[in-house]
């Protein structure tokens, strides 16, 4: 099971950012720094499994980027 302190570890976070404007701009930041833009799967034609535990497992878990849908889910 992946859990919220997996995600903040993969964007590079120790704690949870508060739940206030300023919270919300850190985790925004660290994603977009963190997690890349990529197409790799779609021009390599592997099949995008779209589910939200499949996009965890490809960004947390495997440490890769994704695109539109993966990572604004």
């Amino acid at each position: 099971m992946i859990l919220v302190e997996d995600y903040l570890g993969r964007i590079g976070l120790t704690e949870r950012p508060k739940a206030d404007h300023s919270g919300l701009v850190a985790l925004q930041l660290a994603h977009l720094m963190s997690v890349p833009f990529e197409t790799h799967d779609i021009h390599s034609r592997i099949k995008i499994i779209c589910n939200e535990q499949g996009f965890l497992n490809k960004i947390i878990v495997r440490k890769r980027g994704g695109f539109c849908y993966e990572l604004n889910t």
